[in-house]
């Protein structure tokens, strides 16, 4: 009925206060037993270890922005604050509990590493996905250390879902993800290449991300690179032009609850 409202009047979907209550409590509940610290506000939570952010719930139709009247009013102020989506903490809640401390925050919020992740100057370049199509090459935000890594490594933290829903969640919106480098056009070739790539494209944004970068499993057939994706909120998969793509990084691993884990075929 939201989603009707939504599209044939323009309401605005809004998350009912008792709902967003008691959601916001049971996500603090599983935030406390995660080793945080948690400050109960009219609205949301606020985390003051991962830079000081306020956790507000989202409502699915429109992900990215609060969707409750507390939640709209909580982070109105412009602080940073992450937005998590409630269909997240009614049905996965350590997916929730991973956006809620991994996810960046929002634009007006600093950009800041969350605790499991060291600095280190000679370590793997840290970039915004954003950033990878620049024509000039993407510019690190600041470098950290990842035992094992290949050189040429570096890490984005993903921030739109395109795979959360294969490897438990680890490649949902927030996750942090390694990708070691490759060539432009290391596209898949055989059933048996099951290694998720990092794509830009050249040509404009891509559907599943509505950005010029994507993160999928991408075929070459043809003319095309056909992007298979697993994700309720992005499509199966889109064929844009293979030579309006190209290939920046294979996957090499992800920190799950924290501990990096080695997913890739390296």
């Amino acid at each position: 009925m939201a989603f009707i409202r939504h599209v044939i009047y323009g309401e605005q979907p809004t998350l009912g206060a008792d709902e967003d209550r008691r959601l916001l409590r049971a996500l603090e509940v599983d935030l406390i037993e995660s080793g945080y610290d948690v400050e109960q506000v009219s609205g949301g939570l606020r985390l003051p270890d991962p830079a000081g952010r306020t956790v507000v719930l989202g409502h699915p139709i429109t992900p990215g922005e609060a969707g409750s009247v507390a939640g709209r009013a909580c982070v109105a102020g412009g602080k940073p604050h992450v937005v998590v989506d409630k269909l997240k903490v009614d049905r996965a809640l350590p997916a929730a509990v991973r956006e809620a401390t991994q996810a960046k925050t929002d634009n007006r919020g600093e950009f800041s590493l969350p605790a499991f992740l060291r600095a280190d100057d000679y370590g793997c370049p840290v970039y915004d996905p954003t950033s990878l199509a620049n024509e000039e090459g993407p510019e690190s935000l600041t470098f950290v250390s990842i035992e094992g890594a290949p050189t040429g490594t570096f890490v984005v933290q993903l921030s739109r879902p395109t795979l959360e829903l294969v490897n438990n969640g680890a490649f949902a919106a927030g996750a942090w993800v390694a990708f070691s480098p490759t060539s432009e056009d290391d596209f898949v070739v055989n059933n048996k290449d099951r290694t998720p790539r990092l794509l830009v494209s050249k040509a404009g944004a891509f559907n599943a991300t509505r950005d010029q970068w994507t993160f999928g499993l991408p075929r070459l057939r043809k003319d095309k690179v056909h992007i298979l994706y697993q994700s309720r909120a992005a499509p199966r998969t889109e064929a844009p032009r293979a030579e309006d793509v190209k290939t920046v990084g294979r996957l090499f691993g992800a920190f799950v609850d924290g501990v990096f884990q080695h997913i890739g075929d390296h």
